[in-house]
């Protein structure tokens, strides 16, 4: 075989020219010839066995917040979201985006434009699902916006947070079961 610099890997000769030199020969009942490199197969058993389920690190729900009830109910929840979930600000809105309540480190301003987005992301996700969604989470360039929206009547209430991490299942059915505790409370 020549060496032909030119010659593409779509020839088909040239591919099983360098095939065979790669290939160690097989000596019958002898060691096989050193390489450089080490060869393992895998027994029979490993090729059949299904791959191993993905293990995921058990999240404990929180405890709920106390004291939800009354007016100061609303200021309760949020500051659990932020404080005992470990958030940087969590908000409220009603099914326009009008925030009702807000809590950490953002601003009304933030949060009102955040809030009529994320209605807008549900509403979108809906017809994605042709179903209602109950939780977003969106990477934003420097922390995750996690939404719960929980039914209030014909609308709804969502909640959002902002943090480091998106928040777990866990802590979403947790948020979301505080924020239906205190709509009950209604």
């Amino acid at each position: 075989m020549s060496s032909n610099p030119s010659a593409s890997f779509s020839d088909r000769q040239l591919v099983r020219e360098l095939a065979r030199r790669l290939r160690p020969p097989v000596v019958a009942g002898g060691p096989p010839e050193a390489h450089g490199y080490i060869r393992l197969a895998a027994p029979a058993a490993w090729a059949s066995a299904p791959p191993p389920a993905p293990v995921e690190e058990p999240d404990p729900e929180p405890p709920m917040p106390d004291n939800v009830s009354g007016s100061g109910g609303w200021t309760t929840l949020l500051e659990w979201c932020v404080v005992d979930l470990d958030t940087d600000a969590a908000f409220l809105t009603d099914d326009r985006g009008l925030v009702i309540a807000s809590a950490g480190a953002l601003g009304s301003d933030d949060a009102q434009a955040i809030g009529a987005r994320m209605v807008i992301a549900f509403n979108q996700a809906d017809r994605i699902d042709r179903s209602e969604s109950r939780s977003i989470s969106i990477e934003l360039e420097a922390e995750w916006l996690t939404a719960i929206r929980v039914p209030l009547g014909d609308e709804h209430l969502t909640l959002g947070v902002l943090g480091r991490e998106p928040l777990s299942r866990a802590r979403r059915r947790a948020v979301y079961r505080a924020v239906a505790d205190k709509i009950s409370r209604f």
